[in-house]
């Protein structure tokens, strides 16, 4: 890279954040203790969901989880999908909505992180990787919308090459990789990839050994040592940091 390119922290050549989508029992009770062990720092991506009085509890045993360090972010409260891959009993599917309904949704999932939480720079996480509503003529991307409410937000990539160059990313509409179903072997490779190009990955997971797409614990442990083995090379940071750094080195165009 050229002398005046973009400087990663500390003279590392590239950055990585951890992505777990959909706030499972799971992320408090595996993801985050095991990230944790290992001095790293993740992002999770939660549907503040329920009545007042079931969000309340929720939201109480997310808090230990922000304490420590990590960073908790906004996935809606409905989750809507893609007809594709709905059932009948799914309320909410992208094709149906209008966008003045997704922001409704989304800004009451913020009403109610914030209130639990604190007031902060938040960050998004489109349901599905989705980043339009509607059909046909009715179809619209909602990116506008969350780039005027959030720092950054996290979509979808390119199979090949889903990474983010801090040159010039659409900060909300990051891309990222969808690491479930990958091996290790396959996930170091994407990410010295991402490093050689010193590019910012965002690895994408849902579940640890529960629900659809499910990673092990194993598989986890042993991603966490290889990052931690590189720390000198690879900056491992939640998806806000990293998205402050961009903004902060006046690369950023958004």
């Amino acid at each position: 890279m050229s002398s005046d390119s973009f400087k990663w922290p500390n003279g590392q050549q590239g950055a990585v954040s951890l992505r777990f989508d959909d706030g499972m029992d799971s992320h408090i009770q595996k993801a985050a203790p095991l990230l944790e062990r290992h001095g790293l720092r993740g992002t999770f991506y939660i549907c503040p969901a329920g009545t007042d009085e079931q969000w309340q509890a929720r939201a109480e045993e997310w808090k230990p989880v922000l304490q420590a360090g990590h960073e908790i972010g906004n996935h809606t409260i409905s989750h809507p999908i893609p007809a594709a891959l709905a059932d009948q009993s799914w309320p909410g599917r992208y094709e149906n909505l209008t966008l003045e309904q997704y922001a409704a949704d989304v800004l009451a999932a913020h009403e109610r992180l914030e209130s639990a939480f604190g007031r902060r720079e938040w960050t998004f996480c489109y349901p599905c990787y989705q980043t339009w509503v509607g059909q046909g003529r009715r179809c619209c991307s909602v990116v506008p919308f969350i780039a005027e409410h959030f720092l950054a937000a996290a979509a979808g990539g390119e199979i090949s090459k889903p990474f983010n160059d801090p040159r010039s990313c659409d900060r909300h509409m990051l891309l990222s990789l969808r690491a479930d179903n990958l091996p290790l072997a396959d996930l170091i490779r994407r990410i010295e990839q991402a490093v050689l190009m010193g590019r910012w990955a965002i690895l994408t997971f849902h579940g640890v050994e529960e629900g659809h797409l499910p990673v092990s614990v194993q598989l986890l442990d042993e991603l966490a040592t290889y990052l931690v083995t590189n720390r000198e090379r690879i900056w491992v940071a939640p998806v806000a940091e990293v998205a402050k750094h961009i903004r902060k080195t006046g690369r950023d165009h958004q």
